[in-house]
């Protein structure tokens, strides 16, 4: 999967620049209780300069389209979504006499292909919806993780009622955040 977040040089550069100032600040502070104030000042100005070439470059970056296309990314969320209520509906279904290592090898499955897919298009969400459209669809996905990793706890229990209980959870959750990355598509159209 191709990675959305990756950095171009100007911020990686920009990265090292603020680490400098941070570093430049703190020995300048170093010297408590007489502290050399011009150093600190002078490191948290290098500090200031990094930071707004980190966001300068990012922004390129997105103009650029290296990182825009949120709608690419919401169509991955839903795609990853998707997979996951697919999944976790085919484990629900044969729940009642799975065993258990089948329901939480599966449940570690779920989490590891379409829950980190999802956790990938945080940053190109954010950007693209804001944080309220980030939000919108990452807080029910959020609490549908959540119950995976119930189910994947009480099948290792081996505590059925509680597995079934928490598959319900996780499709429920699922569904909202479907709901919500189709709010969303909606409307940045």
């Amino acid at each position: 999967m191709e990675t959305e977040a990756k950095k171009s040089t100007a911020e990686t550069l920009a990265s090292w620049v603020q680490y400098l100032g941070m570093t430049i600040a703190m020995l300048g502070g170093a010297t408590w209780p007489a502290p050399r104030w011009t150093v600190v000042a002078g490191g948290i100005g290098v500090l200031g300069a990094g930071i707004v070439w980190a966001r300068l470059a990012a922004g390129k970056r997105t103009a650029a389209g290296v990182n825009a296309g949120g709608d690419r990314a919401i169509e991955r969320v839903q795609s990853a979504l998707d997979a996951a209520k697919q999944r976790t509906a085919a484990v629900r279904a044969s729940a009642e006499s799975a065993a258990f290592e089948a329901i939480a090898n599966e449940c570690e499955g779920i989490v590891r292909d379409c829950v980190e897919a999802v956790a990938a298009q945080q940053e190109s969400l954010s950007r693209t919806y804001g944080f309220a459209g980030y939000a919108q669809v990452m807080t029910p996905f959020a609490a549908a993780e959540r119950w995976l990793n119930r189910t994947w706890s009480a099948a290792s229990d081996g505590h059925r009622p509680e597995v079934l209980a928490s598959l319900d959870h996780a499709i429920e959750h699922i569904d909202e955040a479907l709901r919500e990355c189709a709010v969303l598509t909606k409307s940045a159209k």
